[in-house]
């Protein structure tokens, strides 16, 4: 069971200056569902590591509106004493894809599909050998003993739910982009050394650790489209200390086929996290860099960008060369900023600021999941690291995240945030006075003024993820009456004021685009 928690609501500020019922813009808000009890895989000494980790990425699956799949990554781990070697606290760990709910007040997860290799075993989290994706770490366990690598071992970064139940699954190690049928079998894997298909070999040169943390796929439903999370060591790791281009991998599933494209992060410390297409060369990026909102003296980083790669040069490499193409003897890591793609004659993809999540009050450090809901309504999630960090010392403690108080935080959990931008991701004709926002009401509550106890009516024009919230004079929440995804047509929810004061009360109606606020009288 998880549990639904308020870190912004929106501007009902604006109540005063509206008619009853009118429509209404709204200010900056994320509504945020958290575990409350996601279980536990290990109690080391009082240190729980928490049966979560879903949140490396996200993804919506076409025809199951209201539904989320949430992956995670490779397991609980944390760095150890030497720089070779890495703590996995439970080897046994299999990545797995969970499916979720929004459910009243409360995300619930429906069923988890475990990832499995071609013959139906369960696939770990271990490091891949070397020459095979591997990232050159030692792994250990808990009682610093040596585990084996696994040459099908996965780090799943990034997630594609496709329309026939299969999913593709971008991995760190490699960098490898794996097809899963539905039931988490394995299908095909591709990376820079397999055959007969493989991406291009410069892929090899990815950082550890660092490969291709987001995936998605476009409108065509064949053309995948990967994001290295951070310049590759192209041609060392030297040589491009000082580099912000990261490749944009452009995958034909069906042929085989690619391209590339460059993208300049803002600056050196940032990676890029998630992808998720809008229409066939427009993208949303997470942008950001790996520290907490609160806690550190650093300026956080945690931005979505719209793309796009209509007018980018495709930087392929037809020799398939391992540091791919060159430009005056460079690699494109080399050209480091966009002043230097420029100077060879490169166009990068374009990319514009759609939000700032720290605005939003996202408090994490790994912002990770990505997906649209619909034209104003995102969701993100974190990746939660299991709720452990290391110790310093090869073993693990809790990993807490701070908050403005400095006195108080909170063990990182996974969080599911709706997000409700104030313009759309791609332009509409106003249609706030046409027939589709007629069709879009919210009806005076009845009966009113009430007594105990009133019920409220709405008709949705189109399928949404709606939210039926009541409001105090001050702007306070002091109900969430629905919180779901819900089909076009007439819908009634009940309202039973409990406790409360008589006084005027404000009930919102929110679902995709369109805001709607009612005045109703409670009398005791």
């Amino acid at each position: 069971m998880m549990k639904f928690r308020y870190l912004a609501y929106f501007g009902l500020l604006l109540y005063a200056q509206t008619a009853f019922g009118q429509t209404i813009s709204t200010g900056v808000s994320m509504s945020t569902y958290v575990a409350a009890s996601p279980g536990v895989l290990l109690d080391k000494g009082g240190v729980k590591i928490f049966n979560g980790g879903f949140g490396s990425d996200l993804a919506i699956r076409k025809g199951e509106p209201g539904y989320f799949y949430i992956i995670t990554d490779r397991g609980p781990n944390v760095d150890a004493s030497k720089s070779s070697q890495k703590v996995f606290a439970v080897p046994s760990f299999n990545p797995q894809i969970g499916k979720f709910i929004i459910d009243g007040d409360s995300i619930r997860l429906v069923s988890v599909v475990g990832l499995k290799d071609t013959k139906g075993r369960l696939l770990t989290g271990l490091p891949n050998p070397e020459g095979t994706g591997g990232t050159g770490e030692i792994p250990i366990d808990l009682n610093q003993k040596v585990l084996a690598t696994d040459s099908l071992g996965i780090d799943s970064e990034g997630l594609v739910a496709m329309e026939d139940g299969s999913f593709w699954v971008s991995d760190e190690y490699g960098p490898h982009i794996v097809h899963f049928a539905a039931d988490g079998k394995m299908l095909e894997r591709v990376n820079p050394f397999s055959s007969p298909r493989s991406i291009p070999k410069v892929f090899t040169t990815r950082q550890p650790n660092h490969g291709m943390e987001g995936l998605t796929i476009l409108p065509d439903g064949m053309t995948l489209i990967g994001m290295i999370q951070s310049p590759l060591y192209n041609p060392t790791k030297d040589d491009t200390k000082s580099s912000r281009i990261v490749r944009v991998l452009s995958y034909n599933s069906i042929t085989g086929t690619s391209k590339q494209y460059a993208y300049v992060l803002e600056n050196t410390s940032n990676d890029i996290s998630a992808i998720t297409a809008l229409d066939k060369n427009t993208m949303l990026v997470v942008e950001r860099d790996g520290d907490m909102k609160y806690g550190s003296t650093k300026s956080q980083f945690k931005n979505i960008y719209k793309i796009s790669i209509a007018t980018a040069t495709d930087i392929s490499d037809p020799a398939n060369k391992p540091n791919g193409l060159l430009f005056s003897g460079k690699t494109i890591e080399q050209l480091n900023t966009a002043s230097g793609l420029k100077g060879k004659g490169i166009t990068p993809v374009t990319k514009t600021l759609l939000c700032n999540l720290l605005d939003y009050g996202f408090l994490h450090d790994k912002l990770e999941g990505l997906a649209v809901i619909d034209n104003y309504t995102l969701a993100v999630s974190n990746d939660d690291d299991f709720g452990i960090t290391s110790d310093g010392d090869n073993g693990i403690e809790a990993k807490m995240v701070p908050t403005a108080n400095s006195g108080v935080s909170f063990i990182d959990r996974n969080e599911l945030s709706i997000i409700k931008l104030t313009s759309p991701l791609t332009p509409v004709a106003d249609n706030r006075n046409s027939d589709k926002a007629a069709n879009f009401t919210l009806e005076q509550n009845y009966p009113n003024p009430f007594n105990n106890a009133t019920v409220i009516r709405y008709h949705l024009a189109a399928n949404a993820l709606v939210t039926v919230k009541v409001y105090d004079l001050l702007g306070n929440v002091v109900a969430v009456l629905t919180n779901v995804y819900q089909n076009a047509g007439d819908h009634t929810v009940p309202f039973e004021t409990g406790g409360l004061a008589s006084g005027v009360y404000y009930y919102a109606l929110c679902a995709g685009e369109m805001r709607i606020v009612n005045k109703m009288i409670l009398l005791k």
